[in-house]
């Protein structure tokens, strides 16, 4: 049988996007998506097969021809690898409209909690008073300057609720971020500290995403109303007041070549 390996970079939400589109490969090509110890194996319900060596290492594009796919926006598959061709890794981000072979059911299947996982931020959010709140907004700082990305204003938040008649007040209204988290309370080991943010994001009503792979994530694997920053076109290491469209389509950097708006089929 043949493999395809996800060579799995960056942090977690970058991660998911290299395994949703490896998956997707592997699923499309009949081939067995193996991968080493990753996070996502203690959050999700996924299947674990290790690489066995000797995988040519290949960039999301060249696997894509490899597998002999011919792919239009979010159209499937001309042409089916049969199986016995060997094994690939896939080192890749995975941010381009070209990535997009699977659909958003795809990713809420495969992508399934753990139940022990979900009770246990059930509890944390539970703990802060966060659950109630219909608005979610993610405000992603930090390592944003460093990479070049553009950062959100906090002053973008208002106008864009009141623009599709939101309340950014408390309790209405949360805002989470990675200095400010919401605290596991000893309900998650502490390399899994992220995950109550993650999984408030993922349960919100309505959730404005960051310009982030974390918060796209949770977007799509939630089912709640998405409201996205258009940063294309900005200046990055800086803060922006942006403006926030309906959708999670949006790009996450318009620095990258290889970061593109991301279309995906429900």
């Amino acid at each position: 049988m043949s493999a395809v390996v996800a060579s799995l970079q960056g942090r977690f939400g970058n991660q998911c996007m290299t395994y949703l589109f490896c998956r997707a490969l592997a699923q499309m090509t009949g081939s067995e998506i193996q991968v080493e110890p990753w996070v996502g194996e203690k959050i999700f319900e996924i299947p674990v097969r290790r690489p066995t060596g000797g995988a040519t290492r290949m960039n999301a594009i060249e696997a894509l021809e490899w597998a002999k796919l011919d792919f239009s926006g979010n159209i499937g598959a001309k042409n089916r690898r049969s199986g016995g061709c060997g094994a690939i890794e896939v080192r890749d981000y995975c941010q381009h409209q070209r990535c997009m072979i699977y659909s958003k059911r795809d990713a809420q299947s495969w992508l399934r909690l753990r139940p022990e996982i979900e009770a246990a931020c059930q509890n944390a959010v539970r703990s802060h008073d966060a659950e109630d709140a219909k608005v979610v907004i993610h405000h992603r700082r930090g390592d944003l300057t460093g990479y070049g990305y553009p950062q959100l204003d906090r002053r973008s938040f208002g106008p864009a609720c009141e623009e599709f008649g939101l309340k950014y007040q408390t309790p209405e209204a949360i805002v989470l971020s990675e200095e400010y988290p919401i605290p596991h309370a000893g309900h998650l080991p502490d390399d899994l500290s992220f995950m109550p943010d993650f999984y408030r994001m993922m349960t919100a009503p309505t959730l404005l995403r960051g310009n982030s792979s974390f918060s796209w994530l949770a977007a799509l694997l939630g089912n709640g109303l998405v409201l996205s920053p258009v940063v294309d076109g900005l200046e990055g290491g800086k803060e922006h007041i942006c403006h926030f469209v309906a959708g999670n389509h949006p790009k996450f950097a318009p620095h990258l070549d290889f970061v593109t708006d991301l279309f995906i089929s429900p």
